[in-house]
């Protein structure tokens, strides 16, 4: 290692280790890139991360398998140096599969309140941990797939229930003001309301 450590490779390393095949380079790259922003800012400690198969069935793609490990074990160490609030917005950001726009994530979570999610967005937002994006002139937060699928499968019990309740409420009544403002002025907002957040009110109505 101290030979490595200053550029000197041994003669016979080639022989013994070969080289990396271009394949491997790639698989490491595509580990690489998606955690990078999950370290802190000026992170100086040299890390590793290895994806080890105990068994493959030569169907299913072993690089997506080896990206999904990668980010979940750096997401658990990102999670647990946040701050509590941050990490209890995120759990409940991760309730809504189209994202939330940031007035209905006050209402729903601060009693409408921007200043009261404001810190914790922006530690999320700035770790990425939560992907913050404009549409229909709105600011929205979504939790990305990979991340929402940890969380939800780590959280469990009544706390969760209680905010799935709350959340299912909050679209209801959006839903019967959407119905009763149709036909009125308010009639663009509340299609926007209703396209940004389509995926988790279409099961409503079933």
């Amino acid at each position: 290692e101290n030979f490595y450590s200053s550029g000197k490779i041994p003669g016979s390393f080639f022989k013994r280790e070969e080289r990396t095949t271009n394949d491997e380079i790639l698989i490491c790259r595509l580990m690489d890139r998606p955690v990078r922003p999950l370290f802190p800012k000026g992170w100086r400690i040299d890390t590793h991360i290895m994806a080890n198969f105990v068994s493959y069935d030569k169907s299913n793609a072993a690089d997506v398998l080896a990206m999904i490990g990668a980010s979940a074990a750096i997401l658990d160490a990102s999670i647990s140096r946040l701050a509590a609030d941050s990490v209890a917005l995120m759990r409940r950001l991760s309730l809504m599969e189209s994202g939330c726009d940031l007035r209905f994530a006050a209402e729903l979570f601060a009693g409408g309140s921007l200043s009261a999610i404001a810190a914790p967005i922006a530690e999320l937002v700035d770790r990425s941990l939560v992907r913050s994006e404009t549409a229909g002139g709105e600011r929205r937060l979504r939790v990305p797939l990979h991340y929402r699928t940890r969380l939800l499968s780590s959280w469990a019990g009544e706390d969760r229930a209680d905010d799935e309740r709350r959340v299912r409420d909050a679209l209801l009544v959006r839903l019967r003001h959407c119905a009763v403002v149709w036909f009125s002025d308010e009639q663009l907002p509340a299609i926007q309301f209703l396209n940004r957040h389509a995926a988790d009110i279409t099961p409503l109505l079933s």
